[in-house]
């Protein structure tokens, strides 16, 4: 039995016990390093650094936006795809069976 009040002996351990195999060597366990290239975050990390205040800031300016958007117009149809819905609707009148719920009836 060891005693460890007086302190472990010195114990040599094989290398398949101490070191990765060769399949494993190259996995990101190295050192940490920081960017080499400063750029723009591409995360938003304002969860961290907001205060209660900003965030209450941010729903607002949120739900003002989406008013805004609800009250723009929608997009207005061109002539040319006018003309074309109607020969398409035309189309599967004339040349299309009816459907078979309509069949069934």
């Amino acid at each position: 039995m060891v005693d460890w009040q007086s302190g472990p002996e010195d114990v040599v351990r094989e290398t398949w016990m101490t070191e990765l195999p060769p399949t494993l060597q190259h996995i990101g366990l190295g050192a940490r390093t920081f960017k080499k290239r400063a750029g723009p975050e591409s995360k938003d990390r304002s969860l961290w650094t907001d205060t209660p205040a900003d965030r209450e800031r941010k729903l607002r300016e949120r739900l003002e936006g989406k008013e805004t958007e609800e009250k723009e117009p929608v997009p207005q149809l061109s002539h040319k795809e006018l003309q074309m819905a109607e020969k398409v609707s035309k189309y599967n009148v004339s040349s299309r069976d009816s459907s078979s719920a309509q069949r069934n009836n």
